[in-house]
């Protein structure tokens, strides 16, 4: 009988042991079979920005800045005065695309691309940064959570590229650079990879040079806790300038002459005093106070979020059980998408937009800090990638200088390390299935947050025109702006311009004067603006050199168009000085899109 017992009790408990690592393979599988349904969540998510994205590509032209790039990068030698000189990089790929439409489908490849070159140069520099390798889900959701940065110069900026798209590509592709030289140590591979981010610095310099103070912490990035001898940082900045001087090479013989180049830099940008006449010195107390604003209302309006994820945080490393932790940061990173997700893309809510990316920047940092403060392993684990962290988050804030604008509306465009900085923050600090979980929590609200402000910005919101969901039109034009689609106020407006230059068309395009910042009508006439495409209200010289150098083109027509009525005097002294032989004829005006009439002068 006590056998019986005894073999009964064994029964028993090779059963609850079975019951047991039944229960733990169950959990363990939906615990991989939510994970496999988050990342195809977020590939859908992304797929439906994308798709929209494109969709969008073939609507909407806005008549200044948009305008100026798109004229810019038709004729890029033509402007070798301007301060930023990204429209010689993006009229070669205007001249292999053909159209405007085609050339943002172009920026849309190309931002993509660099965003996942990032992703991938990240993944690879794990173990430098002290981060344990993830599986394949996690892996994913990371890329996924990068790839949404890519999203964001699409919330508000035109939708042909301009200096500040370029600047992100660059800055992106450095980044990647950086990230791949903490892993190459001493190998023919990390000259190569010098060489190539040198050229790119020069690039970048040229299209938008206040980006190039982003070195800085980039090379903190690659330095910081992976070297403490000045050997290595010797020759890497030998083998630095020799790709920077192929940059150059390469600049003079296949674009444009650099001393050109360097000259408009200097005699037209301002450089960094900006075209409202301010000084370096008021530019950086400018900067200082954005950053401060930026910070102050960030942590006014998220605290409490921040405060849940910093106690999710340190019960992630403290509570033994694996879902308290988890699942308090899964209700913060809820209330925190709701606190967001009201946010409108566009430019009507542009001082709201820069928190977005800034945000997941804390949201993540009070993960990790929370387990920083609950576990001596964490601090251990957080060290080697401090250096890299604190430099990504300085990153956008360097590549943004030199603008007028906020500097946090500028830096929003970098925001994608910023994500990153905050995948560091989570995944330095937290390892195995809480830090899975928390990093696949950070790429849903990237991506959560991210795209519908772009489709929202891009649909609903554009940069200073008609929302694309109205009605449309396409122009009539068989040149580069053949395929876009308008709205109706723009399309009676292209009739209107080209019916007046049709009237005085001579042999060459016409030569048009499109005074108060409106390039859109040198597009809409499919004519040329010598000298200078943009003709701001503060520079009337400018207007004065544009049609004298007009005038001295007999074959070709002059347009003055001008809200303006009679013209500056300065214009009239040119008329009848430098332009005495030409006959001119007012013709009738016509009311812009703004409220604002156009009273034109032509000459055949």
């Amino acid at each position: 009988m006590r056998e019986n017992l005894v073999r009964h009790t064994r029964s028993c408990d090779a059963g609850s042991r079975r019951s047991v690592v039944n229960s733990t393979l169950a959990i363990g599988r939906l615990c991989r079979l939510a994970l496999v349904l988050s990342v195809l969540g977020l590939g859908v998510f992304l797929g439906w920005g994308i798709w929209w994205w494109l969709a969008a590509s073939q609507r909407g032209l806005d008549l200044s800045d948009e305008s100026l790039y798109i004229l810019m990068a038709e004729r890029p030698r033509s402007y070798l005065q301007a301060p930023w000189q990204a429209h010689q990089l993006w009229g070669v790929v205007l001249d292999a695309v053909g159209t405007v439409q085609r050339l943002r489908i172009a920026r849309i490849a190309l931002l993509l691309s660099a965003h996942l070159v990032l992703a991938r140069s990240f993944l690879s520099a794990f173990p430098s940064l002290g981060i344990p390798d993830m599986q394949r889900a996690g892996r994913s959701v990371v890329v996924a959570a990068v790839a949404a940065g890519a999203f964001l110069p699409a919330v508000w900026l035109p939708q042909t590229p301009g200096y500040n798209d370029m600047a992100v590509l660059l800055i992106v592709l450095l980044s990647s650079i950086t990230f791949h030289l903490r892993v190459e140590l001493r190998s023919p591979r990390r000259r190569n990879l010098l060489i190539v981010a040198g050229a790119l610095s020069w690039f970048l310099f040229m299209s938008r040079f206040g980006s190039i103070f982003v070195l800085a912490p980039l090379s903190a990035v690659i330095y910081l806790g992976t070297t403490r001898t000045g050997i290595r940082v010797a020759r890497d900045a030998a083998t630095f300038a020799a790709g920077v001087a192929l940059g150059m090479v390469t600049t003079h013989l296949l674009l444009a002459p650099v001393p050109s180049l360097l000259g408009g830099m200097v005699n037209t940008s301002n450089g960094f005093i900006g075209e409202g006449g301010h000084s370096a010195t008021s530019l950086l107390g400018i900067y200082r106070q954005d950053v401060w604003d930026l910070v102050y209302h960030t942590l006014r309006e998220s605290w409490l979020y921040l405060s849940l994820a910093l106690l999710a945080g340190a019960l992630c490393c403290r509570s033994r059980s694996t879902w308290i932790g988890p699942t308090i940061g899964a209700a913060a990173a809820v209330l925190f998408w709701r606190n967001l997700a009201w946010i409108n893309g566009g430019a009507a809510s542009k001082w709201e937009l820069q928190r977005i990316p800034f945000s997941l920047l804390l949201f993540g940092m009070s993960i990790g800090l929370g387990a920083i403060a609950a576990s001596k392993v964490a601090r251990s684990a957080i060290r080697p990638s401090t250096g890299a962290a604190l430099g990504l988050m300085l990153a956008p804030f360097f590549g943004a200088l030199g603008t007028n604008n906020r500097l946090g509306i500028v830096a929003f465009f970098f925001g994608s390390l910023w994500i990153i900085a905050a995948v560091i923050a989570v995944a330095g600090s937290l390892e195995g299935h809480h830090g899975t979980v928390v990093v696949h929590l950070i790429a849903w609200l990237a991506v959560g947050l991210t795209v519908p402000l772009a489709v929202s910005g891009l649909w609903c919101n554009p940069y200073r025109q008609a929302p694309l969901r109205e009605a449309t039109t396409e122009v009539a034009s068989t040149g580069i702006l053949a395929g876009l689609r308008v709205d109706t106020e723009i399309a009676g407006l292209a009739d209107f311009v080209r019916t007046t230059t049709d009237e005085f068309r001579r042999e060459e395009p016409p030569t048009v004067v499109s005074l108060y910042f409106l390039p859109g009508m040198t597009l809409l006439a499919e004519g040329r603006t010598p000298v200078y495409a943009h003709l701001p209200e503060s520079a009337p010289d400018w207007a004065t050199s544009v049609l004298e150098a007009g005038c001295q083109n007999p074959a070709a027509s002059i347009i003055i168009f001008s809200e303006v009525d009679p013209l500056p005097s300065t214009l009239e002294i040119v008329q009848r000085e430098a332009c005495a032989d030409r006959v001119w004829e007012r013709k009738p005006g016509f009311r812009l899109p703004d409220g604002r009439t156009l009273s034109v002068w032509a000459t055949p």
